[in-house]
């Protein structure tokens, strides 16, 4: 009975494994199942970036900047060394100012000169009783040069004044004069009309007598005389008071010629001056503009690099570079190298993930940029006959750490990451298979 009982447990646990392994089999193969099931829908629907891959180098937008002078001199002062980071404005060098200081200041005194001379001129055309200088000549009147060509104007209007005063007074006191002849011959000319006039009347009177022997012919002759003389001296008499009175005409007249001729030149004088300062004013705005080059700043921000002067009262020649500035503050550009099966894919405005190699990538953190443009045609590299396409990527200083700009030089290599959008993951698994097919197919 026993044995008959212990066969049956034999048996019953030969066939119980045998009987359990089904349910685990099921669930093995559900979890396969699934799990390709989840992969599958999650390939197909995941969406992640995609991205051209290109390698680059930095660029600085404005790049060195050459520090030259146009005219060059001779280097009195030296205030920059190699790798000194400077400020714009900054001044870097002074030329000597001695030759081109003396040369402003020449045609300063020029200029005070013509403008000394246009006033006294002014004055004279309005008849005025004094200088009235510009304001802009007082304000320079405490320098000795300037000061002098006022006072020596002032002298120059007071004489003119003065001569041509002198010369009209002349002239009127020989009116006086010749008013004062004319005067006495019209008191002579009334006495003889008067003279005539009386003998006329008494001739009258004795001449019928005389017609009949009452009164003597001689006598009667000696008064027709006597008036022909006296009719000659009026005749003279007026004659010389037509005379002065020409003189007075011709004085008065030379009075206005006087006055004339002078605002004539005074008129010319001023045409003349008023040509004259434009061109002064030019010259030592050329003049002055050349002094304050002598002093050499800093066109922007960088740092000094190939510095070329090193000894002050050398000389620099006109156009030669004395250092180059490497500007810094600019915006960070990289020149990037597309393989031309991607340009499709890239395009301005594109995103772009920097990396650089030269720092480590767990401590650098993510640098975005963005394309700003792309050649238009590609490009061949003559050393390695490799073609591509020259992207720019701009890089804005506030996506640059700070602890890093200071070792972002031109030149450092980088890897970018540019952003040409989205596929799911099966469209990346896939993309082999459909690429070859579709080939296949369009071979046949």
């Amino acid at each position: 009975m026993n044995a008959l009982v212990e066969t049956k447990n034999t048996q019953v646990q030969k066939i119980s494994p045998a009987g359990s392994q089904i349910p685990y089999t099921l669930i093995g193969y559900g979890i396969i199942f699934a799990v390709f099931g989840v992969f599958g829908a999650w390939s197909a629907f995941a969406k992640l970036d995609s991205a051209v891959i290109a390698s680059g180098s930095i660029a600085v937008e404005s790049n060195r900047k050459k520090i030259q002078h146009f005219e060059g001199g001779m280097v009195h002062e030296i205030l920059v060394k190699e790798n000194q980071a400077v400020n714009k404005g900054d001044i870097l060098f002074r030329l000597n100012p001695l030759q081109a200081e003396a040369q402003a200041q020449l045609l300063q005194g020029q200029i005070d000169a013509a403008m000394a001379l246009e006033a006294r001129l002014l004055a004279e055309r309005q008849s005025a009783d004094k200088i009235d200088f510009p304001q802009e000549l007082v304000d320079r009147a405490g320098r000795l040069s300037t000061r002098k060509n006022m006072i020596d104007q002032e002298q120059q209007f007071k004489e003119r004044r003065g001569s041509v005063a002198g010369q009209i007074g002349i002239l009127n006191s020989r009116i006086e004069q010749l008013a004062r002849t004319i005067a006495g011959l019209d008191a002579v000319k009334i006495s003889t009309e008067g003279q005539i006039k009386s003998i006329k009347e008494e001739y009258e009177k004795v001449s019928s007598l005389a017609d009949r022997g009452y009164y003597p012919v001689n006598r009667l002759k000696s008064m027709e005389r006597e008036i022909f003389s006296l009719e000659g001296r009026l005749g003279q008499t007026i004659a010389d008071i037509a005379r002065n009175e020409n003189g007075i005409g011709e004085a008065k007249l030379q009075i206005i010629q006087t006055r004339q001729q002078f605002q004539e030149e005074v008129i010319d004088g001023l045409r003349e001056v008023r040509v004259q300062i434009p061109e002064l004013r030019e010259r030592h705005r050329m003049a002055q503009d050349i002094v304050d080059r002598l002093v050499i700043r800093a066109p922007l921000s960088g740092v000094v690099q190939n510095l070329q002067v090193h000894t002050v009262g050398g000389v620099v020649r006109a156009g030669d570079p004395l250092a180059e500035l490497v500007p810094i503050n600019d915006s960070l550009h990289l020149e990037v190298r597309i393989n031309p099966v991607d340009i499709n894919h890239v395009g301005i405005g594109s995103k772009a993930e920097v990396r650089f190699p030269g720092f480590k990538s767990r401590t650098l953190p993510l640098i975005l940029g963005e394309v700003k443009s792309v050649s238009p045609d590609r490009i061949t590299d003559p050393a390695t006959n490799e073609p591509y396409y020259l992207g720019i990527v701009e890089v804005k200083d506030a996506d640059i750490p700070e602890e890093y700009r200071g070792s972002l030089t031109a030149g450092m290599p980088a890897d970018l990451f540019i952003a040409t959008g989205e596929r799911t993951v099966a469209d990346y698994l896939l993309s082999p298979f459909t690429d070859v097919a579709r080939k296949s197919l369009r071979e046949l």
